[in-house]
């Protein structure tokens, strides 16, 4: 989650989100690296929210209900597709305090749609992962034996010159000598998802930075253990549907490499947990997947990337959709409790969520598994 200021003021606004506030949004606009507009939801703007998941590269998306006065005629008008990047805020007003401006996406203008004299324009931006995935590697080459998270940067500074990376891996990996980068399109996207999952991590953008910067973050995938971020009860629900299913689970993945000068590495990583409903041995079954990568080189490296994959998996079969107050510091990969008519607080993990930014809309939507519950 995303920390307003600091921890103290932090815990104060996550408890103004409690109490009746006002939200406040708005988007400025970037050209080659310079702020050319600031767009409002008063005079510029009619709609607008930010979808965010933590599945895909891509992690956000913003879409927009603009004035039709800003169609674009120019790369670089105000929502230009050529060119511009947006960045959208919101601040949370509880009486006389004001807690932000917290960033909830930075990215670049995809797409922009209208139909005349309707008064609007339909806008659509992706954050810096798209432009990354959008730009091959236009010739196979051997990748440099280097630190994985250094090639990770070396490969997001080709398209972004100015990008930084927050390594909170702990692994230590060089790649091998025998690895090749391949090109063709959506080969940088690959090539960057096969170096996180070697080390059981996931990459995304942060919605903090524009061309030519880039602020990216390398970490573990989070997984259901640990403190919660938010403690979210029923006066802040307003609407809770959840549900238990026995598809898609996987409790025990099997991560095995041929190593070419040395034997075969063959690593069971499980979900043994007593308390979990889907775990191996249980009354779900043995549901073991496998999973491979040329980069995993020793046996700590395949513990932590199968470790990573259950994470994905776990909890997945017990499924929640929560509409609750908009809380614009939520991420991907935070951990919520929540309690709601009195039940015990049960800890989800945020998988997606879209959040508003217009005033009159007081909800967001986030999609959430847990661990699956009692037996």
């Amino acid at each position: 989650m995303y920390t307003v200021t600091n921890a103290s003021v932090h815990a104060q606004f996550l408890r103004a989100l409690e109490k009746p506030h006002r939200r406040v949004s708005y988007v400025d606009v970037w050209y080659g690296g310079v702020k050319i507009d600031s767009l409002n939801f008063e005079k510029d703007l009619e709609s607008g929210s930010v979808f965010a998941t933590g599945r895909n590269r891509e992690r956000r998306t913003l879409n927009l209900g603009a004035s039709e006065r800003l169609w674009p005629y120019g790369e670089t008008d105000s929502l230009s597709p050529y060119g511009i990047w947006l960045q959208a805020f919101t601040t949370i007003e509880a009486g006389a305090t004001a807690y932000g401006p917290i960033p909830v996406f930075a990215g670049k203008v995809t797409r922009v749609k209208r139909k005349r004299r309707s008064g609007v324009v339909m806008v659509k931006a992706v954050d810096p992962m798209r432009q990354v995935n959008q730009e091959p590697i236009e010739a196979p080459r051997q990748a440099p034996q280097v630190p994985i998270p250094t090639a990770i940067l070396t490969l997001l500074r080709e398209v972004l010159p100015s990008a930084s990376l927050t390594n909170e891996t702990t692994l230590s990996v060089t790649i091998t000598d025998n690895t090749v980068w391949n090109a063709g399109w959506g080969s940088r996207g690959r090539a960057l998802d096969e170096l996180s999952a070697a080390l059981g991590a996931e990459l995304f953008a942060l919605p903090t930075a524009v061309y030519p910067n880039g602020e990216f973050v390398l970490r573990p995938v989070p997984g259901l253990d640990g403190a919660a971020d938010w403690t979210v009860t029923g006066n802040i629900v307003e609407d809770d549907q959840q549900e238990k299913s026995n598809e898609e689970v996987v409790n025990r993945w099997i991560v095995s490499v041929e190593r070419p000068d040395s034997t075969t590495l063959f690593v069971r990583v499980t979900d043994d947990d007593p308390s979990s409903a889907t775990r191996y041995g249980g009354p779900m079954g043995n549901l073991a997947k496998d999973f491979s990568s040329a980069l995993i080189q020793t046996v700590t490296q395949a513990e932590t990337a199968g470790r990573a994959k259950l994470n994905r998996t776990k909890g997945i079969a017990s499924a929640r959709r929560l509409a609750m107050i908009a809380n614009p510091a939520l991420e991907c990969g935070d951990l919520i409790s929540v309690s709601v008519d009195g039940e015990p607080y049960e800890t989800n993990i945020v998988d997606d969520f879209e959040l508003p930014l217009t005033a009159d809309q007081a909800d967001m939507v986030a999609l959430c598994r847990a661990s699956g519950g009692d037996e």
